[in-house]
C-alpha cells in the first residue's frame, strides 16, 4: 500500500480527498490540516506522494513546498489549490512540484494525477523530445477537471456534470 500524505486545512475538502483514497483500497492516508503539522508528520514517516494545498494559515503552501523538495526531494507534490493562477502554477513546477490541480477536483482527476505522479517517482525524468515537447512535469501544470494530460478519462466525457 502506498502512503500518501494530504495537506489542508478546509476540512471538508480534506475529508472527500480521505474518502476518495481509502476507498479504493490501495493507499495509507495521513492528514494534516496545516503547513507545520504536515512537516511534522514526514519527519515521523516517509511517504510515497503529497497532496498539498497552497492557502493556508501558518505555513503557507509554497514554503511546505519547499521544505518538502530539501528534505525529501524524491517525494511527488502534486499542489491542489483553489487558486487558478498561471504564475503561481509555474512556480510551484520551477519549486519541484508535478502537477497543478484546481479545486474542485473529481475523484478520477484526483486518483489518475496520485497515479501518474507515482508512477513517475519510480521512473527516470523525462527528458524534452527533439521537437522541444515533454510528457514531464510542466506538462502537468494544468490539466481540466474530468481529463487527463493525454484526454478525456475513460467512461467519462470532457463535459463535467
Amino acid at each position: 500500500m502506498k502512503r500518501v500524505l494530504v495537506i489542508d486545512d478546509d476540512a471538508p475538502v480534506l475529508r472527500h480527498f480521505l474518502m476518495v483514497l481509502t476507498q479504493c483500497q490501495q493507499y495509507e492516508v495521513t492528514p494534516a490540516r496545516d503547513g507545520r503539522a504536515a512537516l511534522e508528520a514526514l519527519e515521523a514517516r516517509s511517504v510515497d506522494a503529497v497532496l498539498l494545498d497552497l492557502a493556508m494559515p501558518g505555513l503557507h503552501g509554497l514554503e511546505v513546498l519547499r521544505r518538502i523538495r530539501e528534505g525529501h526531494p524524491e517525494t511527488p507534490v502534486i499542489i491542489v489549490t483553489g487558486v487558478e493562477d498561471e504564475e503561481l502554477a509555474a512556480e510551484v513546477m520551477r519549486l519541484g512540484a508535478c502537477a497543478y490541480l484546481s479545486k474542485p477536483v473529481g475523484e478520477e482527476e484526483l486518483l489518475r494525477s496520485l497515479e501518474r505522479a507515482l508512477a513517475g517517482a519510480m521512473s527516470p525524468p523525462v527528458e524534452a523530445s527533439p521537437g522541444g515537447a515533454s510528457r514531464g512535469p510542466a506538462s502537468m501544470a494544468r490539466v481540466p477537471p474530468g481529463t487527463s494530460p493525454d484526454g478525456p478519462l475513460p467512461g467519462r466525457s470532457s463535459q463535467h456534470s
